[in-house]
């Protein structure tokens, strides 16, 4: 890109597989600096594949045995503005990445953690769509069974774009008050917010819930 408008922030990227370290990549592309922290000696579970490939482009490289993580926040996170998780709510407190923990600690820091449910529950891109209703609406033909997309609709829009937009707004809001926040993105529930052609389907009289 050509305007750099995220530059000068750094961005500390622990989040795996898609949707979280998509976040990182949209900061690099803007201009961030995105410190990818990888566990060592095995590195990203996608590493030598065409998506690392993707992912981890223009982004700095750090790798630390995961049991040393929580030993390296204390040189890492005060230099840090964003920092991007996709870790469930027994991770973080073994990681010492809680919200109690962080924010008394780095009250500058704003951190994002992306699920796929607000209890924690694993779940996958296909699991989002059917909670939230989505997929219900898939049909070719009204009777018809739903189809499976081609598209990570849940990770992208639900979990990714989400994330995005709440990261930005905390950004403004850091810049007048210089306060940092906590961030869970809940990617069903994030899916919901994005249903209103479903909504409308709903609140026009037809009365049916997918």
């Amino acid at each position: 890109m050509d305007i750099a408008p995220l530059q000068g922030l750094r961005v500390l990227e622990v989040g795996r597989l898609l949707p979280a370290p998509l976040v990182g990549t949209f900061l690099c592309d803007l201009g961030a600096e995105v410190i990818k922290l990888e566990p060592w000696p095995q590195g990203d579970r996608t590493r030598g594949t065409a998506l690392f490939s993707l992912l981890a482009r223009g982004k700095r490289l750090l790798a630390i045995s995961p049991q040393n993580w929580p030993l390296a926040w204390p040189y890492l996170l005060p230099h840090i503005d964003i920092l991007i998780l996709n870790h469930r709510p027994a991770t973080l407190a073994a990681l010492q990445l809680l919200p109690d923990s962080l924010k008394p600690a780095y009250p500058h820091l704003i951190t994002i953690n992306l699920l796929g449910h607000e209890d924690g529950r694993p779940g996958h891109d296909l699991n989002f769509l059917a909670e939230s209703g989505v997929l219900d609406r898939l049909r070719p033909a009204p009777n018809a069974p739903p189809i499976v997309p081609g598209f990570l609709f849940g990770d992208l829009l639900g979990g990714t774009a989400s994330a995005l937009i709440r990261l930005l707004a905390a950004l403004y809001h850091r810049e007048k008050t210089g306060q940092g926040d906590f961030l869970t993105i809940a990617i069903t529930t994030e899916m919901l917010r994005w249903s209103y052609a479903t909504a409308f389907l709903y609140l026009s009289g037809q009365g049916e819930l997918p």
